[in-house]
């Protein structure tokens, strides 16, 4: 069922901003007509499954990814990675092409990840490159890549994906002790 929409018009924040603020900002109110009509009106229907994103089965998140049309929705994921790429889904969309976009695909697959683009490794403009805090699996890596170059802008290239792993290890008195000699020794 479609509920008409009562409570706002294309024009509505533009009509009701006071007469100064249209002579100054008239372009930017309208813009702002126009973001909300596209990505909150037209796609009003779709939130009240986004209530229910972490309560459905993993059958209803591909039906609501195929509605949504989430481009880099994969219907293999695990059930966890398909709620977090529905919730992702309109942020992407509208900041698709940025390196925010792919930091939220990252967050999809790997919780510590950081993009590094070309000016920070001295490499040719339009490059970046992603390094990751944990441990590779083989098995997302593949779909972590068709993602980010589904989410990247064309003129971006993706170069190079690093893994990076933490080790703790404890250091006692005895051990720089026992280093010590055996160094002196030699």
């Amino acid at each position: 069922m479609n509920v008409e929409n009562t409570i706002f018009t294309e024009t509505n924040i533009y009509d009701l901003a006071p007469k100064i603020t249209k002579k100054e900002y008239g372009i930017v109110l309208q813009v702002i007509d126009k973001l909300l009509v596209k990505y909150i009106l037209l796609n009003y229907r779709y939130l009240r499954y986004f209530e229910r994103i972490e309560t459905m089965k993993s059958e209803e998140l591909d039906l609501l990814a195929e509605e949504l049309d989430v481009d880099f929705y994969d219907f293999e994921l695990s059930l966890a990675e398909k709620r977090k790429l529905c919730k992702t889904a309109f942020a992407v969309q509208s900041i698709k092409g940025t390196p925010s976009s792919i930091k939220k695909v990252l967050g999809i697959f790997y919780k510590n990840s950081r993009i590094i683009e070309f000016p920070e490794f001295n490499g040719e403009a339009g490059t970046f490159k992603v390094e990751i805090t944990g441990s590779s699996d083989s098995n997302k890596n593949q779909r972590m890549i068709d993602r980010i170059n589904l989410t990247k802008k064309h003129s971006q290239h993706l170069i190079g994906v690093s893994f990076k792993e933490q080790m703790n290890i404890t250091i006692n008195a005895k051990t720089g002790r026992y280093d010590y000699v055996k160094i002196k020794r030699r």
